[in-house]
C-alpha cells in the first residue's frame, strides 16, 4: 500500500485528532515528537519510507546523546509506536517500522524506593489537613495515581453488590483500555480516612473528594508532598507517588496474586513486573527466617493520630 503522507502530517493529525485522557498525557506525546524530530529532521519525509533499521538508529542516537535515561527512551518508543499504529488504522501503512522494536526497560532501579508503613503513618501525622491525609492514603493504600485521586467522587465510594468497593476512573488511560475504569476494595486503612474527610462540615454536598486544588488536570502534588515528607522527618522521596503506588502494588501482588494486582492497581501484569514490583526488606527477613512474608498494609494495626479538627486546613 502506498502512502503519500509525511511524518509531519502524521504527527500533526495524530496530536490534533487523537482522544487523550488528559492534557498532561498529550504533553508526553509532544515530548516524544520533539525527540523524534531530533533525528528525523526532514518533516516532508514520507511515512512509508521509514524502516525498522532507521528506527533502531534513532534509538541508538537518543542513547548516545546522554540526555535521556533508558526509561525515558522506552516511553518515547512506546508512544511513537502508538502514533504509527494509528497510521496503520488510517490505512496509511500495512506494517509499522516500529513493529518488533524493543524500547528497553521503563525502570530505573536507582529511583525505586519502598515507602514503608511506618513512613506512611509518619506522613499522615505530618499532613496539614484531612484532605492531604486522604490523598496519601489513596496513593499508598489504594494504589491510585494522582490523576485518579483528583477525579475521585463521593459517588464512587461504596459501590459493588456489597458496598465494600470504590470505583476508580483513570484519565491517564485511553478510552479503549479495559482498566480505564476499575473497582478497588475499600482497604481497611483507607476507609477511616475517607470517613473522617466526609464528616467535616461542608463536605456533605461536595461532588469530588479532593477540593483544595482548582485545576484537577494539571495539579502538581509532588511539591506539597515533599514538604510533608520533610516535616515527617523522612526527607525527600524520589518519584513519591510512583513509589507509593509501587509499594502497594508489591503488597497486593504478594498477598492476593497477579490478577488481583492487575485489576485493583490498574495496569497489565507485564507492566507490574517491568515497572512496579519490588523486593521489600520483610521479604529478606522472611527468607532468612525460613517463613513466608505475609505483612502488608491491610494487616497492620491502625495507629491513632490527632483529631482532624486540630489540623489546620
Amino acid at each position: 500500500m502506498s502512502s503519500k503522507h509525511s511524518v509531519k502530517e502524521l504527527w500533526d493529525l495524530f496530536l490534533d485528532g487523537y482522544e487523550f485522557g488528559t492534557e498532561s498525557t498529550r504533553k508526553t506525546y509532544l515530548d516524544a515528537r520533539r525527540r523524534f524530530d531530533l533525528f528525523f529532521r526532514n518533516p516532508n519525509e514520507l511515512v512509508e519510507r521509514l524502516t525498522k533499521d532507521r528506527i533502531e538508529q534513532w534509538k541508538e542516537f537518543l542513547l548516545a546523546t546522554g540526555k535521556y535515561g533508558q526509561p525515558t527512551i522506552a516511553g518515547t518508543i512506546m508512544k511513537t509506536k502508538a502514533v504509527f499504529n494509528w497510521a496503520k488504522k488510517q490505512k496509511w501503512l500495512t506494517v509499522s517500522p516500529l513493529d518488533g522494536v524493543n524500547g528497553g526497560s521503563f525502570r530505573n532501579p536507582s529511583k525505586d524506593r519502598v515507602v514503608t508503613m511506618t513512613e506512611y503513618h509518619k506522613l499522615l501525622a505530618a499532613c496539614p489537613c484531612q484532605e492531604w491525609r486522604t490523598i496519601i492514603s489513596l496513593a499508598r493504600i489504594g494504589g491510585l495515581r494522582p490523576c485518579e485521586i483528583m477525579v475521585l467522587r463521593w459517588s464512587d465510594i461504596g459501590v459493588g453488590k456489597d458496598g465494600k468497593r470504590f470505583r476508580v476512573f483513570s484519565p491517564k488511560l485511553n478510552p479503549h483500555e479495559h482498566l480505564r475504569e476499575r473497582e478497588v476494595p475499600l482497604f481497611h486503612l483507607l476507609l477511616p480516612e475517607l470517613d473522617k474527610l466526609r464528616s467535616i462540615p461542608g463536605n456533605e454536598g461536595r461532588e469530588y473528594i479532593i477540593n483544595r486544588y482548582s485545576n484537577r488536570e494539571m495539579v502538581n502534588l509532588v511539591q506539597p508532598f515533599t514538604k510533608i515528607a520533610e516535616r515527617a522527618g523522612i526527607g525527600k522521596i524520589v518519584r513519591p507517588f510512583d513509589n507509593m503506588r509501587a509499594s502497594r502494588s508489591t503488597e497486593v501482588h504478594r498477598d492476593y496474586g497477579a490478577k488481583a494486582e492487575s485489576v485493583w492497581i490498574g495496569h497489565s501484569e507485564k507492566m507490574a513486573l517491568e515497572c512496579y514490583l519490588m523486593v521489600m526488606d520483610e521479604d529478606y527477613d522472611a527468607a532468612f527466617a525460613g517463613v513466608r512474608s505475609v505483612q502488608s498494609a491491610d494487616k497492620v494495626e491502625i495507629v491513632p493520630f490527632p483529631s482532624v479538627t486540630q489540623v489546620a486546613s
